[in-house]
């Protein structure tokens, strides 16, 4: 295979370089050379043969560097996922508590709100993880730039709440307690509140309460109060953490009506 470059492909990857691309479309490719998708499929094709593309998946190509040198060996950068979807979306949960130092765990899955289900898939070694949440809750995100690649992250606050409303997703209730305290002095605790109220899930507040308690994390009385309010309003005792991995037992913290189902051990 020839690796010199014809006069089309050489506009194709100037262009994209003029444009910092990091990922093409065929569509793209279509529109950029005024040729048709059989032959914008050709010549991605070529480019990747000649390793100057590499394939994501059907009709989408990660470009690789200049600098990648002679061989253009690829850095795969997982983050790029955000441009090959056609929706919005937004990172979160472990994936938000790592870039923000809230978490010291290393994760090999990359958590990615939408709005809608779709199915978990795996790019270049790291596994994409969907997970689907109502419109009441898509909210709280921004962009940011992570490895190079602009994309849509939560912000601190609202990564924390999501862990909190789904610690699945965060390395779990024991996980979820240690982000919380590394957070302590780098959050907005009237943000933090206000957001939580957004969920619209009782239960929510009430885990937030018993976490501020627990951690002593600075939080002005007024906003306490304003979460104690409508906690002793409307809620029912629950437990902290799920029932069917630690049982139903344990002390009730009277404030938030959180019954302590796990060992302080394992919380701090």
């Amino acid at each position: 295979m020839k690796t010199t470059l014809s006069a089309q492909e050489s506009k194709l990857l100037m262009k994209l370089a003029w444009d910092k691309k990091r990922v093409v479309k065929l569509d793209e490719i279509v529109r950029i050379l005024k040729v048709s998708r059989e032959h914008a499929y050709k010549i991605a094709s070529v480019l990747c043969d000649k390793k100057w593309l590499e394939r994501l998946k059907s009709g989408s190509y990660q470009i690789i560097p200049l600098e990648g040198g002679p061989r253009r060996v690829s850095e795969m950068n997982p983050y790029v996922i955000g441009e090959l979807l056609d929706e919005s979306y937004f990172f979160s949960y472990a994936t938000a508590n790592t870039h923000y130092g809230f978490s010291a765990q290393v994760y090999t899955t990359l958590f990615v709100v939408l709005k809608r289900q779709r199915r978990d898939i795996a790019l270049k070694g790291v596994n994409i993880q969907f997970v689907a949440l109502s419109k009441a809750k898509f909210f709280g995100f921004e962009e940011t730039a992570v490895m190079g690649e602009k994309i849509q992250m939560a912000e601190p606050e609202k990564a924390l709440l999501d862990s909190l409303d789904k610690p699945q997703y965060a390395g779990g209730i024991e996980e979820v307690c240690t982000i919380f305290d590394r957070a302590k002095g780098k959050i907005d605790p009237g943000k933090l509140v206000n957001y939580a109220f957004r969920f619209g899930t009782v239960s929510l507040l009430q885990r937030l309460g018993f976490l501020v308690d627990f951690l002593k994390l600075n939080m002005p009385k007024e906003i306490r109060n304003k979460l104690l309010d409508e906690v002793k309003e409307k809620a029912q005792p629950i437990p902290l953490a799920s029932p069917a991995r630690f049982g139903r037992k344990g002390k009730i913290a009277e404030d938030w009506l959180i019954i302590q189902n796990v060992s302080e051990r394992l919380l701090q």
